[in-house]
């Protein structure tokens, strides 16, 4: 028993001596640059500071409200404060609450702090330390975020309308496996409309299959209304961005995937490069190598929006069922080319987002002709690099 207490209080040290022992942050005044860290949990948030050399300042906890987080972060006094913390579903407000208290904000990308997630040791007062550390050593992969309010709200009423219509994709297919539980093998589209619902309900017996089947109706057209709703409301907001328009001058690209494709992307300048954009769209190629060998096949890299992959797709399908025209043919040259059904339909998507991008970058308006050739910048555009909003960094894909 007493050689187990010694063991325990020497990995005690052990653990403060890799990790340094907590120190509380009180009032700071600083003249020089302030790095500082936010650990952000539901009930409570833990707040880091470290100076421009590396001395660390403390930490301290803080309710997960406004003001008591406002008040943490200007009790820092600096003129040249920086504030990161990693990107979650509490994100957009923390971005919206504390924004105007520092120089600069980076939202950093948790999948890429590999120290914190896959530390053996794990606590909110290290991770707040390590995180710190990363951001004064420039190591942290920043989360793109608008800081125009509009584009927040266009944001918002899309991911609502896309939340909606994933919801009533899935309440289609409880209603289909609801009547398989009766013996009926509803196919097709027709047990979802007014007109053929009501056949469909006579197929299941009397009772409490027919009963639950009714219930999944309400539930589905419910839905079905909010979504309908929700549409109007991304219409409504997308009014005030041009750029749609032109996106739906593009063969195959409809109000859906124009809207979506503005809502999502939120700023051209954000990607300095189409491969950039392509990766975020999902359509980039994973580069994965070792001692000069490659790591497994070649595949499309899955981090990324895949509304936007889909809104390229379906844009792709659009233009090759459709009469002659100039993405048809270009796909059609492609297949050609590559001898690959696959990769021709795969070039062709990222044509079309890569034309649209372009087009929001240069403002000018589709030129069908021009298709094929080279992406339509002017001069003065070629040479003008990508600028991010103010207050953020250059985001990575």
């Amino acid at each position: 028993m007493k050689n187990k207490t010694k063991s325990s209080k020497g990995r005690g040290r052990g653990r403060r001596a890799r990790h340094g022992q907590a120190t509380a942050l009180g009032e700071v005044n600083e003249t020089g640059r302030v790095y500082l860290a936010l650990d952000v949990h539901a009930a409570t948030c833990v707040l880091g500071a470290k100076r421009e050399d590396g001395t660390w300042l403390g930490e301290k906890r803080v309710p997960t409200e406004g003001a008591a987080l406002r008040e943490a972060v200007a009790g820092i006094r600096s003129p040249d404060k920086w504030l990161t913390f990693e990107e979650g579903g509490m994100s957009l407000w923390l971005c919206d609450l504390l924004r105007p208290l520092v120089k600069r904000l980076l939202v950093c990308d948790p999948r890429e702090n590999a120290s914190i997630a896959r530390s053996a040791k794990k606590r909110d007062e290290w991770d707040v330390r390590e995180l710190c550390r990363l951001f004064r050593l420039g190591e942290l992969k920043e989360v793109w975020h608008s800081t125009d309010a509009a584009r927040n709200a266009f944001l918002l009423a899309a991911e609502t309308y896309l939340q909606l219509r994933k919801e009533r994709a899935r309440l289609k297919s409880v209603l289909k496996a609801w009547y398989r539980r009766g013996g009926v093998m509803a196919t097709g589209s027709t047990p979802y409309s007014e007109s053929g619902r009501k056949d469909w309900l006579s197929l299941l017996a009397a009772g409490p299959l027919r009963e639950g089947a009714k219930s999944q109706y309400a539930v589905l057209d419910a839905v079905e209304e909010q979504r309908e709703e929700a549409w109007q409301r991304v219409t409504a907001r997308g009014r005030d961005f041009p750029e749609i328009a032109r996106f739906m001058a593009v063969k195959g690209i409809g109000p859906v995937g124009a809207h979506l494709f503005s809502a999502l992307i939120g700023d051209p300048s954000r990607f300095a490069t189409r491969q950039q954009l392509w990766r975020y769209c999902k359509l980039g190629i994973t580069d994965r190598t070792s001692d000069g060998k490659p790591l497994g096949y070649e595949r499309l890299d899955r981090q990324g929006q895949g509304e936007l992959k889909a809104v390229s797709y379906h844009a792709w399908k659009g233009a090759i069922i459709a009469k002659d025209n100039e993405i048809k043919r270009w796909y059609q040259e492609s297949q050609a080319r590559t001898g690959s059904t696959r990769h021709a339909r795969l070039n062709t998507q990222r044509k079309i987002i890569e034309l649209m991008w372009v087009l929001w970058r240069s403002g000018q308006d589709y030129d069908p002709k021009r298709f094929a050739g080279p992406p339509p910048f002017s001069a003065a555009e070629k040479t003008k690099p990508a600028t991010p909003p103010t207050n953020t960094l250059p985001a990575a894909a």
